[in-house]
């Protein structure tokens, strides 16, 4: 592929999946970014261009596109008129991605920093057991957590190699204490798709984790995905949806009042400690 064709392959791109997030009609250049290393699979350097900022400016000079600051500040592009053209839909989440989903208990036993203590899967019953202090034995095998680390250097990664890595905003989240839950956040401001293709490979990566153990430990495969035999039964999906519950509480109890103040209550739940009168009005 020449530069020239390079250049002609990412305005492609643009028309196709241009998507404002903004009342002046901007796209960011983040998106713009990433979805066109999603597309062609190129990398700008090989071009000639050290940043895709100057694949840009590149277009801009030849009146295809026009980049600025949007209303939120944030450094965006607009399509001129002579490159709008008709937007091809983006596939479905259910049509490109598929994957064995794990246990509720088991997916936030692997990665969830609360509550302190040991975590523990039941290999006979499939019970998981998390904040225990005291170790369990027999049939009770201890759940290997992914540490914070490789999370974080995962999604680095992914960052630099979807070429978010000049953004400000995604740096700012990365560097944070609580970059899992802000990551997420400034993803979605960009574009919603690619939260989504972070929430895929997190997903991915996490699985791969855990499918590793499982084997390691010669599990069977109902004991860690939804759909693998357990909790087939009314009773055995009561069960599970109690010890969820008891472990989500055990977690709540431990979380610092910065971290509360940012949880999430149902406004039925808020109504119902503070005006159950109105539930019934």
């Amino acid at each position: 592929m020449t530069k020239s064709e390079y250049l002609n392959e990412v305005l492609s791109v643009i028309r196709k999946t241009f998507r404002s997030n903004d009342e002046s009609g901007s796209m960011p250049v983040a998106a713009v970014a990433y979805l066109a290393k999603l597309h062609l699979g190129s990398d700008h350097t090989a071009f000639g261009f050290a940043k895709f900022k100057d694949v840009l400016q590149e277009l801009e000079k030849q009146g295809m596109i026009r980049t600025g600051t949007n209303s939120k500040q944030a450094y965006s592009l607009w399509l001129s008129s002579s490159s709008i053209e008709e937007k091809v839909e983006m596939p479905k989440d259910s049509d490109t991605f598929q994957f064995n989903k794990l246990r509720n208990q088991v997916w936030f036993a692997f990665i969830a920093e609360l509550p302190l203590g040991n975590r523990y899967l039941n290999r006979v019953t499939g019970e998981v057991r998390v904040g225990i202090q005291d170790p369990l034995s027999g049939d009770w095998l201890e759940i290997p957590k992914v540490p914070q680390s490789e999370q974080k250097t995962f999604a680095e990664s992914f960052v630099e190699s979807n070429a978010l890595g000049e953004n400000s905003e995604v740096k700012s989240a990365l560097n944070s204490a609580r970059w899992y839950s802000e990551l997420p956040k400034v993803l979605s401001d960009i574009d919603p798709r690619i939260l989504l293709e972070w929430k895929r490979a997190r997903s991915r990566q996490i699985i791969s984790y855990v499918e590793r153990w499982r084997c390691d430990q010669r599990l069977n495969l109902g004991l860690v995905y939804e759909h693998g035999g357990i909790g087939g039964s009314r009773s055995q999906q009561s069960a599970g949806q109690n010890e969820l519950r008891r472990i989500l509480l055990s977690a709540i109890s431990q979380m610092s009042t910065e971290d509360l103040l940012d949880f999430r209550v149902p406004m039925r739940t808020m109504l119902a400690i503070s005006r159950p009168d109105l539930l019934n009005s």
